[in-house]
């Protein structure tokens, strides 16, 4: 088998991480400095890699670490989604030809504690139909498109580069008189990984305030999670409990 051959599918796997990695500091799911290690680690290997095929390749991110990003980058001064399909363009042709690989959802832990699960919670006061229908989206378009389902992003303020956000996952379904409407509130972490924090049945409560309150709340757990994820001793247990 040509060395090339053998190189192709870690190539995939590394550009795929780098990817995730990028995307979850772009939508302030992660901070740069916790980050930087696995970033490190990734785009050494990788550059290595892609410079031993033939023809050598660019590396798919030319900064050693994530703070010497470009300061448009790392201020979120652009499109996070602009920014990544600029640097990932070029290598289409490295990558599967498939799908890409889909997206690990995870449950928040509140604390780090893992009999504390938000989401969870959020699950079992569904009602079956309502569950099918969620567990279908997730399944189906989150787990599959990550941050290209439909939805909307809710800022969690407080300043700071990048700016904190959550996801909302907007999920819509049924006729009207059983239409089923539902929230999830998730942010990005690494390893491709999908960090659900918590849901907001918007079919029971369709107030005005019922869901800028579900985003406040989401705001506080993602402000937890990314401690968990920063700290090294609790970062694989915040990554671990998968959906």
């Amino acid at each position: 088998m040509p060395d090339d051959d053998r190189n192709l599918p870690r190539i995939r796997e590394l550009l795929t991480a780098q990817f995730a990695l990028m995307a979850s500091v772009l939508a302030g799911a992660v901070t740069p400095t916790a980050a930087d290690p696995e970033y490190r680690r990734t785009h050494i290997e990788l550059r290595l890699r892609l410079t031993g095929l033939t023809p050598p390749r660019a590396c798919f991110c030319p900064w050693d670490s994530i703070g010497a990003w470009p300061h448009a980058y790392a201020a979120g001064t652009v499109d996070a989604d602009e920014v990544l399909d600029e640097l990932l363009r070029p290598y289409g042709d490295l990558l599967d030809p498939t799908e890409p690989p889909p997206w690990t959802l995870v449950y928040y832990q509140r604390g780090g504690n893992r009999e504390d699960l938000p989401f969870d919670d959020f699950e079992a006061s569904l009602t079956d139909d309502e569950f099918a229908v969620l567990d279908k989206s997730l399944t189906r378009e989150l787990a599959a498109r990550g941050m290209n389902v439909n939805g909307h992003i809710w800022s969690c303020g407080g300043g700071g580069r990048p700016e904190p956000k959550v996801h909302m996952f907007s999920i819509e379904e049924g006729a009207p008189s059983r239409r089923v409407l539902l929230r999830v509130f998730y942010v990005t972490g690494p390893g491709r990984r999908i960090a659900l924090l918590r849901g907001h049945n918007k079919g029971r409560d369709d107030s005005k305030n019922g869901e800028a309150a579900a985003a406040k709340d989401a705001c506080k757990m993602r402000a937890d999670f990314e401690a968990q994820v920063a700290e090294p001793a609790t970062r694989e247990a915040a990554l671990s409990a998968v959906r």
